[in-house]
């Protein structure tokens, strides 16, 4: 049996076009062998193309546009997954997440099996990116974020990310 490799979905950042600014990325991919790519073009980014309702609010909007794809890909396709997302993007992209991770599937096939967070704030459910950000300053009184040297970079055909922590990968 060939090995497939994981689905990549790809969520912008708030006014980013995903499927323009991931377009160099998802070209990369593909010639490395991920066979489906999928960039989110965010509902809140442009209601008149999307014909997309904001309501509630565009958070949740763009949390059920991410979810949809997520269903997609893992309950209806049984495919693992990674999840990649920048700056805001990460907030609905990880709320999309909840019961799709595969540690929380059991014996299903598919899940999210990682999630990629670039220059994004971590907020999870029942979070808010407000909420995470004074927590942390109250409890980092000099300012100031350790990135520990982290840095992303292409070598050949594979993109690298060298951090001093883990990737968001929750139950395990």
């Amino acid at each position: 049996m060939t090995h497939r490799r994981p689905a990549v979905v790809l969520v912008p950042g708030i006014s980013s076009v995903a499927s323009l600014v991931y377009e160099p990325l998802i070209a990369k991919l593909k010639t490395i062998g991920f066979d489906e790519v999928v960039p989110i073009n965010l509902p809140s980014i442009d209601t008149i193309e999307t014909k997309v309702s904001l309501k509630p609010t565009p958070l949740e909007a763009d949390t059920k546009a991410i979810r949809s794809e997520l269903e997609r890909l893992v309950k209806q396709g049984g495919r693992e997954v990674i999840v990649v997302a920048h700056s805001y993007g990460g907030t609905p992209a990880l709320c999309s997440c909840e019961g799709l991770w595969k540690s929380q599937r059991g014996d299903e096939a598919g899940g999210v099996i990682r999630a990629c967070l670039m220059s994004s704030s971590l907020s999870l459910p029942g979070q808010t990116v407000a909420g995470v950000r004074a927590e942390w300053a109250a409890n980092n009184p000099n300012g100031g974020i350790n990135d520990g040297g982290a840095k992303m970079e292409t070598v050949g055909d594979v993109c690298t990310l060298s951090c001093p922590f883990p990737f968001f990968r929750p139950g395990l």
